[in-house]
């Protein structure tokens, strides 16, 4: 799953050739640190095969925690993985899928 990942395509664009590599580098510093804790920000940079992938590689890791924030115009799919929750922010209230709903009532009041 890992050797996928990083197996850059042909006509994959420089941004995204960078985003993938600083990825590789913070999963690999945090590890060592001993923080096994990612903030992964633009993965929208990322087709939808790369943001699946991505998903995969952070689960199948040996890390407790990534927060991956990032725009999407699609829907969170009706089957989330196990350990995964799809926090959205629009209009001052949040809406999680995968989880239970334990910031809406905090963010709504700000």
């Amino acid at each position: 799953m890992l050797a996928d990942y990083f197996c850059v395509r042909e006509n994959a664009s420089d941004v995204e050739k960078l985003f993938r590599f600083g990825i590789a580098l913070q999963v690999a510093l945090t590890m060592l640190m001993g923080l096994r804790f990612v903030v992964i920000d633009r993965a929208d940079v990322l087709d939808k095969e790369r943001r699946k992938m991505l998903t995969g590689l952070l689960l199948n890791s040996k890390l407790d925690q990534a927060i991956i924030p990032a725009t999407s115009e699609e829907a969170p799919p009706s089957i989330v993985p196990k350990g995964v929750k799809f926090v959205n922010l629009e209009s001052r209230h949040c809406s999680i899928r995968g989880g239970h709903n334990v910031c809406a009532e905090s963010l709504a009041e700000r």
